[in-house]
């Protein structure tokens, strides 16, 4: 079977919470406020390469609200640095430019920032991270993050309050007690999916896009794995730049031949024609 994502917490929790129903919700839980069901509208940034400006799962509604939910399986006090990104990327999306330029104000929804933590570090139930706390001085600008954990307790509060995160919150919890046990991961997603849908636990969902999730978490393309392929490609291009920066100093300044400068830089033989191609 195909190697799983590592990341598969947050892919189920994006197509979980990206169904109108579940966010919605979710959103009543984290604000404590309604929201009109009929104004909403998905305002989730879409990054079709690395996900480095992609956010999780976000919707408008109308211009009241505008609401961001960060899944963090790792404690990140850079959140309110990504999410101001995320916030001024969507502004440049759905503003018209010249807007900026007239002279009554522009109506923006009020936006809101939260990051439900679901991860292995101790993390206080309810905390909050400030974009200021990174400035060296008094600044002019302010972003709150509102970070809550949702770990699986049946004491936790947030998750009394809301089924959808409950549910997910249970799932994922299913899937990590399995990983304890020594199940592979592929396996231990399954076992948890079977064991959800006949406790009623996300089971609609589940039964909906069953084959959707188990290719979540076992696609052969991995992100993680694609990036190190990129690391390694530029640092071998870098060592090569170099390996020629050297050998061209050494030919010219010290007049050694090709073959005296790659024995002295200790070139392997099977590599000396490609470099001597290069001078």
């Amino acid at each position: 079977m195909d190697k799983p994502k590592r990341q598969y917490r947050d892919t189920v929790f994006r197509s979980y919470f990206s169904e109108p129903g579940n966010f919605l919700a979710l959103a009543k839980a984290v604000t404590g406020e309604d929201y009109p069901a009929d104004r909403m509208k998905d305002a989730t940034i879409e990054d079709v390469l690395f996900s480095q400006l992609r956010n999780d799962v976000a919707f408008s509604f109308g211009d009241r609200s505008l609401i961001f939910t960060e899944h963090q399986s790792t404690i990140n006090e850079n959140m309110p640095l990504r999410l101001l990104l995320y916030y001024s990327l969507l502004c440049r999306e759905t503003v018209p430019q010249d807007f900026l330029y007239r002279r009554r104000r522009i109506r923006l929804a009020a936006p809101r920032f939260f990051a439900l933590y679901n991860g292995r570090e101790p993390c206080p139930e309810k905390t909050i991270l400030r974009l200021a706390d990174a400035f060296g001085a008094k600044a002019d600008i302010e972003l709150v993050v509102t970070v809550h954990d949702i770990r699986y307790t049946e004491e936790n509060a947030l998750l009394k309050a809301c089924r959808p995160l409950h549910d997910y919150s249970y799932f994922i919890h299913r899937i990590v007690q399995n990983r304890e046990h020594a199940m592979a991961l592929d396996e231990a997603i399954r076992e948890a999916m079977q064991h959800c849908m006949e406790r009623n636990v996300m089971a609609d969902y589940l039964k909906k896009h069953e084959w959707e999730v188990c290719n979540m978490v076992s696609l052969v393309w991995n992100e993680d794995e694609a990036k190190k392929s990129y690391y390694e490609q530029g640092r071998e291009e870098g060592a090569r730049n170099g390996i020629m920066h050297s050998l061209r100093k050494m030919v010219k300044n010290l007049r050694m031949s090709a073959e005296q400068a790659m024995d002295a830089l200790e070139i392997p033989q099977e590599e000396r024609a490609k470099y001597s191609a290069m001078l």
